[in-house]
C-alpha cells in the first residue's frame, strides 16, 4: 500500500545468519531484488540466493516504483504487528485479522540522487522530498552549516509510504492490486522479517524486466522467460526487436504460436529456448531435453529423480538401478549422460508428451515410497486445487493395515477417521489428511515421488 501511517508497536530485534530448519549458514550482506512483472522477491546473502517469495505488486493504476541509476531503496524499519491508516479515509485500524498489513511490515526508504543548483538550499530540498535537513546530512556524511556548491551530488532519502507487508487476502499474491505496496503470504514475510538483520539498512533493488535471461543450472543451456507487461511499458519500446534479438542469441526463433500468446495478456510466464524444456507434473524440472533419430533424451539425474534409481556405469556397461541399460538409450551431450526417455516409459508405463508449439516435454510420472521403498508408479493423482491424492488403499496395503471404508468417502485407519474423494473404485486422500496420522508425507511435483515415513523415521526432503 501507498502513503499508509505506520505507528510503531514493536520491532523484532533478532538477526540471523541463517534460516530455520536446519540451512546451513551463510556469509555477506543481506539484499533483496524484486522483479515486478514476475511477482517474485529474491533474498540474497552476499551472493548466494537463499529463498525466493511470491508476491503481489500495485495496480497498474498506482504502480510499484522502480530503481534506476538516480533511485534505489532501502529497508529502513521492521515492524512486527503493524497499525495502518488508510490514505483515503484517514482510519487507523490497529493490529489484527483484518489488517490489510497482515503480521509484519518492512518499510522502505526512497533513496533518490539529485545534482544540485545554485537556487537549492537544504530547506528546499527537504520540503521538495518530504525529507529532513539531517536526514540529507546524515546520508552525504555532511556537517551542519554546509554549503551547496552548484553541480553536488547528493542523496536525498525520504519514506514515500512503500514497503514489503503481510496480507489478510493471500489470493492476491500474483496479481496487481495493492496501491504500490509489495505484499505475502503472511507466514513468508515473518520468514524473511525473522532472519532479516534489524538496526541495519537492507538494499532493495526492484527491477521491471518482462524479458529474463536465465542459464539452467543442470545442463547449462540458456533460455529466456517472458513474463506478461503488467505495465504496459513494452509497447512504446523496441520489444519485438528485443525479442528477436534475445532469440538469436540462443540460436533459436519465436514460433507463430508463441509470438500470438505474447501480443496477448498470459498467466505465469513462457520459456522460450533452444531445447525443449522438461516438466514433470507441471513443475519444471529442466531446460535442454536433447532429440536424436526420433528420440529424446534427458539428464541422467532426472530419470532417476523420477524413478528413485542410481545411474552407474560398470565395466564399460550402464545400469539403471539393477538394471542393464542398452548402448543406444544413452548418449553424451556436452560432457554429460543423458539417458532415453522411453527408459522411463518402459519402467512406470507412463511416457511423455511433447508440445512442439510451446517446445515442452511432458511428463507426469509419479511413484509412491513407504519408508523409501516404492509401492507403485503413477498412482498419485494430483488434484488441481486439493493438492496431491493417493489412493488409501496403497498405503494401509504397504503398512499391513485394515481400513474400513465409511459412507461419503470417509476412511477408519487404525482408529483415526479419514475424509477422502472417491474416484472409481479407490478412495483418494490428501497429503494433509494423511499427516493425521502418525507418519510424516512429502509430495515432490519434481521427482514425482510422493514419500510416507513412519513415526522415528526422519523424511529426508
Amino acid at each position: 500500500m501507498k502513503r499508509t501511517t505506520i505507528v510503531l508497536v514493536a520491532l523484532l530485534s533478532m538477526a540471523l545468519s541463517f534460516y530455520a530448519g536446519g540451512a546451513q549458514a551463510v556469509s555477506g550482506e543481506h539484499r533483496i531484488v524484486i522483479n515486478l512483472p514476475e511477482y517474485r522477491l529474491y533474498h540474497y546473502i552476499g551472493e548466494e540466493l537463499v529463498e525466493v517469495y511470491s508476491i503481489s505488486i500495485g495496480h497498474i493504476n498506482s504502480p510499484t516504483p522502480i530503481s534506476s541509476a538516480t533511485r534505489r531503496f532501502e529497508i529502513y524499519t521492521k515492524i512486527v504487528a503493524p497499525w495502518w491508516k488508510s490514505p483515503t479515509t484517514g482510519v487507523v485500524m490497529p493490529p489484527g485479522p483484518t489488517n490489510p498489513l497482515g503480521t509484519r511490515w518492512l518499510g522502505l526508504m526512497t533513496i533518490d540522487k539529485v545534482t544540485l543548483t545554485g537556487t537549492d538550499t537544504w530547506e528546499s530540498l527537504a520540503k521538495r522530498y518530504g525529507s529532513s535537513i539531517i536526514s540529507i546530512l546524515n546520508q552525504n556524511k555532511l556537517k551542519t552549516g554546509a554549503k551547496i556548491v552548484p553541480g553536488m551530488v547528493v542523496e536525498i532519502p525520504h519514506s514515500d509510504g512503500y514497503g514489503i507487508h503481510g496480507t489478510i487476502v493471500p489470493n492476491s499474491i500474483g496479481t496487481s492490486v495493492s496501491l504500490g505496496c509489495m505484499r505475502m503470504h503472511n507466514a513468508e514475510v515473518e520468514r524473511l522479517f525473522e532472519v532479516l538483520p534489524s538496526g541495519k539498512r537492507i538494499p532493495v533493488t526492484i527491477n521491471y524486466a518482462p524479458l529474463a535471461e536465465r542459464i539452467d543450472a543442470l545442463t547449462g543451456e540458456p533460455y529466456y522467460e517472458v513474463y506478461y507487461d503488467v505495465y504496459s511499458r513494452t509497447k512504446d519500446k523496441d520489444w519485438p526487436e528485443q525479442l528477436e534479438a534475445a532469440t538469436g542469441r540462443i540460436g533459436t526463433q519465436l514460433g507463430q504460436w508463441v509470438q500470438s500468446t505474447l501480443s496477448q495478456r498470459f498467466n505465469d510466464s513462457i520459456l522460450i529456448s533452444k531445447s525443449p524444456a522438461i516438466y514433470n507434473n507441471g513443475a519444471l524440472i529442466a531446460v535442454g531435453a536433447h532429440q536424436q533419430d526420433g528420440q529424446f533424451f534427458v539428464p541422467a539425474s532426472i530419470v532417476e529423480q523420477m524413478l528413485g534409481e542410481r545411474y552407474v556405469i560398470f565395466n564399460d556397461a550402464h545400469y539403471l538401478g539393477s538394471s542393464a541399460i542398452e548402448p543406444e538409450a544413452v548418449v553424451i551431450v556436452n560432457d554429460m549422460f543423458y539417458l532415453s526417455s522411453e527408459i522411463i516409459r518402459q519402467r512406470t508405463g507412463k511416457g511423455h508428451y511433447y508440445e512442439p508449439m510451446l517446445n515442452m516435454l511432458q511428463f507426469s510420472t509419479s511413484r509412491l515410497t513407504v519408508n523409501g521403498v516404492v509401492v507403485s508408479y503413477n498412482r498419485v493423482f494430483v488434484h488441481p486445487t486439493l493438492g496431491a491424492m493417493i489412493a488409501i488403499s496403497d498405503l494401509t496395503d504397504a503398512l499391513g493395515l485394515v481400513p474400513a471404508y465409511l459412507p461419503q468417502g470417509r476412511v477408519d485407519v487404525g482408529g483415526i477417521i479419514l475424509t477422502g474423494e472417491p474416484l472409481g473404485s479407490f478412495v483418494y486422500v490428501t497429503t494433509s489428511e494423511l499427516a493425521r496420522l502418525d507418519i510424516r508425507v512429502h509430495w515432490n511435483p519434481r521427482s514425482g515421488e510422493l514419500a510416507v515415513v513412519t513415526a522415528g523415521v526422519v523424511l529426508q526432503p
